[in-house]
């Protein structure tokens, strides 16, 4: 008993990259649409024999065609597949280090940010000062005649000391190098806030001199620390905008703004 061999009806050729059709896939697809043309009414039992020929014909060829489709095509796949998981496990190291060496330098990038920010303040801060300075020279030609010399200098002196201490705080803050030196900055300037002393003078007979408690609130956060019936509990919704851009660090907020870096690659 022999054994027929089957020959494919598509070819791969994997040297050249092509696939072609066989010139026995040509001779069937011929002999089965000569047998199709051959069907046109089917009124009877012998037109309907010829046109089960065809439909055999037409469904062998069709069946033999995606078999071998699926047999041409099935290493292709496969090794499409294996290039990709190959590809893929190549690089799971560098895709995690690529993840931590961006983490490292967007934590850097939001430090340096905050310096730059807190050293534009500084510098906001000290023109506000020279502009303090002569208003504060203007109103001090004013009240010569009707106040005090000695008080009006201790005030202006306090002033002075406070507006130059936020300045400290905000130098400070851009020579700091990370988050936690920030805060640490901040709760100090807040304890100093603190110390405000009152100076009271004497007065000539016709002057009617009387002291009052002028005040700044310099550290709301520790002011609410300590005192949080003194604190108006409402957020200033600006103000706190514009306190996280400046670098402090504000417990009971979250911030979702991020900075983030890119490689460019060309």
């Amino acid at each position: 008993m022999s054994t027929a061999t089957v020959t494919q009806l598509i070819e791969r050729n994997d040297a050249a990259l092509d696939v072609r059709v066989t010139p026995e896939a040509e001779a069937m697809r011929e002999s089965a649409l000569q047998a199709a043309a051959m069907v046109g009414k089917v009124d009877n039992d012998e037109r309907n024999a010829v046109a089960i020929v065809a439909q055999v014909e037409l469904k062998r060829l069709i069946n033999r065609v995606e078999a071998d489709r699926k047999e041409v095509k099935g290493p292709v796949l496969d090794f499409g597949r294996l290039i990709d998981q190959t590809a893929k496990d190549f690089i799971v190291e560098p895709e995690a280090e690529l993840k931590r060496v961006s983490v490292a330098v967007d934590e850097y990038a939001t430090v340096q940010l905050a310096r730059q920010r807190a050293a534009e303040n500084a510098t906001r801060l000290e023109q506000e000062k020279i502009e303090q300075d002569k208003r504060r020279a203007m109103m001090d030609a004013a009240r010569a005649e009707a106040a005090e010399l000695g008080k009006i200098q201790a005030a202006a002196a306090q002033d002075k000391a406070i507006t130059q201490a936020e300045i400290d705080r905000q130098t400070q803050l851009a020579q700091a190098a990370t988050m936690d030196a920030m805060d640490a900055v901040n709760d100090k300037f807040g304890r100093m806030a603190a110390e405000v002393t009152t100076v009271v003078s004497t007065k000539p007979e016709a002057q009617s001199i009387r002291e009052e408690l002028e005040f700044e609130v310099v550290d709301v956060h520790v002011l609410y620390r300590h005192a949080p019936h003194l604190v108006d509990m409402t957020p200033r919704r600006r103000e706190i905008k514009e306190a996280l851009q400046n670098g402090m660090t504000l417990p009971g907020v979250t911030s979702r703004k991020v900075v983030r870096s890119r490689v460019i690659t060309r």
